[in-house]
């Protein structure tokens, strides 16, 4: 059939299919007819990503999905963003010995099995609960990824509001969208949940408040799989309303780009958000949860997840925006908060102190973080009315725990002194506490 003959008859798709029965089989005629009217109707191949990505195809003038059919597959073309043909063939047997095309197969078999369709470069982890108000900004910034091979994983933790509703409307346009709904278990928990399905090389979270720049998850894969590394970190802004405001390990991260440096065991936030880990390491050291905490849940995360990685690199060029509520924030600081505070340090202690560390100084450094955490949370209460004597004697016996617990107690005074130390070596919350307020 020649050129201008086969542009004609792709006008008539059914027509074009009965011609061309022997590339593909006389039994397989009818189904590649069925084939091509349900790829229509799903949308299966986008035509306009088509069209646009492979030039010689709209100079062909042939019917795209004909095209792609006849063509376009065994050139190495892809129909639309998530699905590459040689990879569904690869990995389901039944699509290769069925001798049709893998889209057509896909879209009379595998479409209502749910097969996945593309290599998942990262799994994107968001927990959902009542954002109806910010959640359209997070999906715009994930579904336009530059990054195109990812699925997004949204775990509604028992929304009240129109969260679930944003997320179906979603879900129905982008077919990397996967919804989970649950009843309301705490953001730690649902990131459990995501990790549990997760099926992409690396994870990312991303908060349901919060939005990400365009190029963050390409230009953090591309340097993770570069490098070799097991976790990617890079930097992050806080969004106030009215300003904005760079986040605490920044200026480290870019010091150490420029270097061409690592970064170590303690050089990191306990952000989880601003990175990538790859599942691989995730699995294999069992950091496939987040603790049942309802506050700070990735204070113990990020403690695991970079005591254990390899290779912990530093990414410039891109940003994740979080979100600062600070009205939120005061408002929730209460006595409730502050006992899931005092777990959370109490779980990352523990393992800190189980850990073994190559040397004492990575172990005093992560040591030191937590603790003056226990100090952060005392110091805002005495900015809150609602504490009394009672509750903060509570957080003080906690943090006297805490210090103790210290496997170089002498190495931790010398070398990272803090003039309270004195009175929690005498446990004297009196002068801790009077100390505390001379210096507020």
């Amino acid at each position: 059939m020649n050129y201008s003959i086969k542009r004609l008859v792709s006008k008539f798709p059914s027509l074009y299919i009965l011609l061309n029965v022997n590339k593909t089989g006389a039994k397989n005629a009818l189904i590649n007819i069925k084939g091509y009217q349900k790829i229509k109707k799903d949308d299966l191949l986008h035509k306009s990503y088509y069209l646009k990505r492979y030039p010689d195809v709209k100079a062909s003038g042939m019917d795209p999905i004909l095209h792609y059919m006849y063509y376009g597959f065994k050139e190495g073309k892809n129909p639309n963003p998530i699905f590459n043909g040689k990879y569904y063939l690869k990995k389901y047997d039944d699509v290769k010995s069925s001798n049709l095309n893998p889209l057509v197969h896909y879209s009379l078999y595998g479409y209502k099995e749910n097969r996945e369709t593309y290599r998942k470069k990262i799994s994107v982890i968001i927990p959902v609960y009542n954002e109806e108000v910010h959640l359209r900004t997070c999906l715009d910034s994930l579904v336009n990824q530059t990054l195109k091979e990812i699925e997004i994983i949204c775990v509604n933790d028992g929304s009240t509001d129109r969260s679930l509703e944003i997320l179906n409307e979603y879900g129905k346009k982008d077919g990397r969208i996967k919804i989970i709904n649950q009843k309301n278990q705490g953001i730690g928990l649902a990131r459990t949940t995501g990790l549990k399905i997760a099926k992409g090389e690396y994870i990312g979270f991303v908060d349901s408040n919060d939005w990400i720049d365009l190029n963050f998850y390409e230009m953090l894969f591309n340097e993770a799989k570069k490098q070799e590394a097991d976790l990617a970190r890079t930097l992050y802004v806080y969004e106030f309303k009215g300003h904005s405001k760079e986040g605490d390990t920044n200026k480290l991260i870019l010091e150490k780009k420029s270097k061409g440096e690592l970064l170590n065991v303690n050089e990191h936030s306990v952000i989880v958000v601003n990175a990538i880990y790859k599942r691989e390491y995730l699995q294999k050291n069992k950091i496939n949860h987040f603790d049942k905490l309802r506050a700070a849940e990735d204070v113990p995360f990020t403690a695991r997840a970079t005591y254990y990685s390899k290779k912990t690199i530093p990414v410039a060029g891109t940003y994740y925006h979080y979100r600062n509520q600070e009205e939120t924030s005061l408002k929730t600081f209460n006595k409730k908060k502050v006992k899931k505070l005092l777990k959370a340090n109490k779980i990352t202690l523990d393992f800190i102190n189980s850990a073994k560390y190559e040397n004492k100084t990575d172990y005093l450094v992560a040591f030191k973080r937590v603790i003056w955490r226990y100090d952060n949370s005392f110091e805002k209460t005495s900015e809150n009315d609602s504490f009394n004597k009672q509750d903060q004697k509570l957080i003080f016996n906690d943090l006297v725990q805490g210090f103790h617990s210290c496997k170089y107690k002498d190495d931790l005074e010398k070398d990272y002194y803090e003039t309270y130390f004195e009175f929690l070596k005498k446990d004297s919350f009196n002068e801790y506490l009077k100390y505390k307020l001379q210096k507020n």
